[in-house]
């Protein structure tokens, strides 16, 4: 059965033909909850977090509804699926129950982005350059809108909605990273690079590779100004120069190629 759930950027039940979302957020959090659990138990409690910040009495029957809705979105996309999302009861009809969807991890896009940006890192940390932005392309594909577009405004959302945008930052960093030592495309990475520095301005690594790239490609005064807007970004949050900043200013200032690049995967191989 090709079925395969979206939480990237909308949610969504998909067999590559018909794509359906479901209507309501609620039911929407629940299938992130068994999603991101492909194949293993989720409790009414745990689905209760990522439904509500603070469950109503009515919870439990709402879950139950949630789950009957969600059951018939999958046949709405493969016929005989259904059966995929059981049900394990509590003892004694309590709340310790839950359900669980059996489908494999790869068919979930967030369970897909996190192995690719695993495989990017340990393929760039072993320099195979290309190898490492193949992974990251394809994992950038998936991020798409990133997630929690509408999934329910919770806490537990919000918690995996942060530690994912970090992997995608993380994951640029490898990107960019990846194409600077192997020399490909330099100058078509730079208004990428400036785009993710604006995005994410706290990313010290983000900075030194906007900075690296532009020594990279000739333009030593670029490469020295974004290095001042680095020191002055990080000095106004009273920090100081950040000393991956410091050494890389010291290697243009003395055209140094071989350091920059070596600064550039000692940086992202320390992540």
């Amino acid at each position: 059965m090709n079925i395969r759930i979206r939480l990237l950027d909308s949610v969504a039940i998909s067999d590559g033909r018909i794509t359906h979302t479901p209507s309501h957020h609620i039911r929407r959090g629940v299938l992130a909850a068994l999603s991101l659990n492909a194949g293993k138990l989720v409790t009414f409690e745990a689905m209760k977090h990522w439904c509500w910040v603070d469950a109503p009495a009515s919870a439990l029957p709402n879950l139950r509804s949630a789950v009957s809705g969600l059951r018939t979105d999958l046949e709405k996309v493969i016929p005989g699926t259904s059966g995929l999302l059981t049900t394990q009861r509590g003892a004694r009809g309590g709340s310790g129950g839950g359900y669980r969807l059996a489908i494999d991890p790869g068919q979930v896009d967030v369970i897909e982005f996190e192995h690719l940006c695993s495989q990017a890192h340990r393929r760039f940390k072993s320099a195979d350059w290309p190898m490492a932005t193949r992974y990251c392309l394809q994992a950038e594909a998936l991020w798409s809108g990133g997630f929690s577009t509408d999934l329910p405004s919770t806490p537990t959302v919000s918690t995996h909605e942060t530690a994912l945008v970090l992997q995608h930052e993380s994951l640029l960093e490898t990107l960019f990273s990846a194409s600077l030592l192997e020399g490909a495309e330099i100058t078509a990475r730079l208004p990428e690079l400036s785009i993710a520095v604006s995005q994410a301005p706290h990313r010290e690594r983000l900075r030194l590779l906007h900075a690296a790239a532009q020594f990279l490609v000739g333009d030593l005064e670029g490469a020295l100004a974004s290095i001042k807007r680095c020191m002055m970004y990080f000095d106004e949050l009273g920090v100081g120069m950040p000393e991956s900043i410091a050494s890389l200013q010291y290697a243009a200032l003395n055209r140094d190629a071989s350091r920059v690049r070596a600064l550039i995967h000692n940086e992202v191989c320390r992540c």
